[in-house]
């Protein structure tokens, strides 16, 4: 498993590196109002992937008869139905896209980007499949190759075009790559079959998922677009540059955890304590990755967001470490959402997200009527994530039946570490020198962040068992990807 995870890890981490220099390329390129259109472009393309997924690829792994050709095929036809959907749908809303973001000289691009779920509609399932047995080349490898194109592309195309439509022929080679891709790594031939029995099956587990990843856009993206109707294509610039480089890691961090443990959830799910046991583990890891990834950029984050982007971002540094905080959080959720997934449990990170989304109506009125600013904003959904994630660790605890006192200390302690983070990034400016890297307050959040991952046991006996087997020297062992 440990080896698997490197490979999905490194995978991910590298397309996500692709796509963020893609970014860091283009806010160097570009005037700062024309960076901001290219990440009005981010967001629609965030909310087609979140707010239409109906699952099907976590289907195939959790299902027990996720192998049937059948199924496969009727999620294919799925697939195709709502791509086409979607991309009238874009093209149709393009003009009012244009007008929420004042930008009217967009609106060619926006009307071509419904070609991307117009592509995405054609991709071949069975590279997700195949995880069943531990096969994750096709996964790691389709949106790789696709990402590493797209960030070379974007380097001639910014010096040819000189404005936003760089990024978005970058958006439409990657995804046509993926769909490419996805077709030469699978094994079985692609095909469309209508089936009503499995498509209703299918929308009974996907849907739930599908409300889940509208309001996950929501959440991901509302402080942005609260920013691009309210304050202003230079503001959305700096402020998207700094969530680019907060939101990167963790969806490396959470992706890689969610493809390693929905296998192993989904074939325990009947054993009793040892459900139990990965269970601990899926809440304590996520929980432990979100607060070490909000302790370190807190320390060297700002550094590095100045020296990547450049000083005329340098405005989004004091915001760059609450952002961290915030995604943090959501990748220490992230545990709780794969443990519902594994059971069929899909209502639940909808329930979750549904919390998370009660408080952007409190942040959109006080940046109307109260005249806050993005820290105070960005405040405010730190206290979404928090009730989101209590909310799903709830949810666990009365569904999938985990003892009460599992979680106590972790989250006492995480907790803890995670106010600490709040209450030392509002007393004290954030500094941007690498010389305040070894300060006291560095040692002061790495000696938290220790305490806390001192009470998750469950969590550092499982991966240090998992070393243990990964370093054993054994003539079986299979490729770098199983």
């Amino acid at each position: 498993m440990i080896r698997s995870g490197l490979f999905i890890f490194g995978g991910n981490a590298l397309g996500a590196l692709f796509l963020f220099v893609r970014n860091v390329f283009l806010a160097r390129l570009l005037p700062l109002e024309d960076y901001g259109v290219a990440m009005t472009f981010a967001i629609i393309v965030a909310v087609l992937e979140l707010a239409s997924n109906m699952a099907g690829d976590r289907m195939l792994v959790q299902a027990e008869d996720g192998d049937d050709p059948r199924l496969e095929n009727t999620m294919h036809l799925l697939e195709i139905a709502r791509g086409t959907g979607l991309a009238l749908l874009l093209f149709l809303l393009a003009p009012l896209l244009a007008d929420f973001f004042k930008a009217p000289e967009a609106l060619p691009a926006f009307k071509t980007l419904a070609l991307v779920p117009m592509m995405r509609g054609f991709r071949h399932l069975d590279i997700f499949r195949v995880q069943r047995r531990r096969e994750f080349r096709g996964i790691v490898m389709t949106p790789l190759v696709a990402q590493l194109v797209a960030c070379l592309a974007v380097v001639p195309l910014a010096f040819w075009l000189r404005d936003y439509r760089a990024m978005m022929l970058s958006i439409l080679i990657q995804h046509a790559l993926m769909v490419l891709l996805s077709h030469v790594y699978a094994e079985r031939r692609y095909g469309a079959v209508f089936d009503r029995e499995l498509m209703l099956r299918i929308v009974g587990f996907g849907l739930p998922l599908m409300i889940n990843g509208a309001l996950m856009f929501v959440v991901m993206n509302g402080e942005r677009l609260i920013v691009a109707n309210r304050m202003g294509l230079a503001e959305l610039g700096w402020f998207s540059a700094a969530l680019t480089l907060a939101l990167t890691p963790t969806l490396i961090i959470g992706k890689t955890l969610q493809t390693l443990m929905l296998p192993l959830l989904s074939e325990r799910r009947n054993a009793g304590s040892g459900f139990q046991e990965v269970v601990q583990v899926s809440l304590q890891v996520p929980l432990l990755a979100g607060l070490a990834f909000a302790v370190v950029m807190s320390i060297i984050g700002p550094w590095v967001f100045v020296m990547l982007f450049g000083a005329k971002f340098a405005a989004a540094v004091d915001l760059l470490v609450l952002l961290c905080i915030a995604q943090g959080l959501r990748v220490a959720r992230s545990g709780p959402s794969t443990i519902a997934v594994a059971t069929g449990q899909t209502c639940n990170p909808m329930l979750a997200s549904l919390v998370r989304v009660s408080v952007l109506p409190v942040a959109l009125a006080a940046a109307l009527w109260l005249d806050a600013d993005l820290r105070q904003i960005v405040l405010i959904s730190i206290v979404g994530e928090v009730l989101s994630g209590l909310t799903s660790i709830a949810l666990v605890r009365h569904r999938v039946g985990l003892k009460a006192g599992v979680m106590i200390w972790p989250l006492v302690l995480a907790g803890a570490s995670f106010a600490l983070l709040v209450l030392v990034t509002e007393i004290a400016p954030v500094p941007s020198e690498p010389a305040h890297i070894f300060s006291l307050r560095s040692l002061l959040l790495l000696v938290a962040l220790l305490c806390s991952a001192m009470t998750m046991q469950e969590a550092l006996r499982f991966l240090s068992l998992r070393l243990k087997r990964s370093a054993a020297p054994s003539a079986k062992r299979g490729p770098a990807n199983g």
